[in-house]
């Protein structure tokens, strides 16, 4: 398991100009891990999350072979996802719809060993209301083929009472990140 004290790690005041963006976290990968832990966070008021990753996937990863959830507090009850994606291929395109699980707050698919991706999620974590997590992610198929995929969801946290302190990103089959993958934090001020 990945924390930010072990790769490089940024916490910054607000972004250039108008925007009441404000950087939390930039956190870089050391080595290939499952697991990347956001701590250290005020839930009830830091606005709205906006959470973004890429880089190389890990060395045993698959096409799709696995997802990555954002878990608030390393909880894995009362949660739920639902997702389409599209892949894009020299062949033209394929849509699938209605894909969906629970114990899961899905965020991303995996991508090929070594191959390209990103996600990118904007999440509501206060408490006392519905917590949603609206994503899009994109994955390399492979290296020989012009193939990437496309998925994009919403993901609940049905568990309204806890604050939210920390999120943990995490693949529970392989090493979603590859060493490089990179992971920032966000935030959007609500008032």
């Amino acid at each position: 398991m990945a924390t930010a004290s072990y790769g490089t790690a940024t916490t910054g005041g607000a972004s250039s100009g108008s925007c009441p963006v404000t950087l939390i976290q930039t956190y870089i990968v050391p080595a290939d891990t499952n697991t990347v832990t956001l701590s250290g966070l005020s839930g009830d008021t830091d606005g709205i999350y906006e959470l973004e990753g890429w880089g190389p996937a890990g060395a045993n990863c698959t096409i799709r072979g696995g997802t990555l959830s954002c878990n608030f507090n390393g909880t894995t009850t009362n949660q739920a996802w639902e997702s389409n994606f599209n892949l894009s291929t020299s062949a033209g395109n394929i849509t699938w719809n209605g894909s969906s699980g629970s114990n899961s707050a899905l965020v991303a698919y995996e991508a090929a060993a070594g191959k390209g991706w990103h996600f990118y999620a904007r999440i509501y974590p206060k408490t006392g209301v519905d917590r949603r997590i609206k994503w899009n992610c994109s994955a390399s198929h492979s290296a020989t083929a012009a193939s990437n995929q496309y998925f994009e969801g919403m993901s609940y946290w049905y568990e309204t009472i806890t604050p939210v302190t920390s999120l943990v990103l995490v693949d529970g089959t392989h090493n979603f990140f590859g060493a490089g993958s990179v992971v920032t934090l966000r935030k959007f001020a609500l008032s």
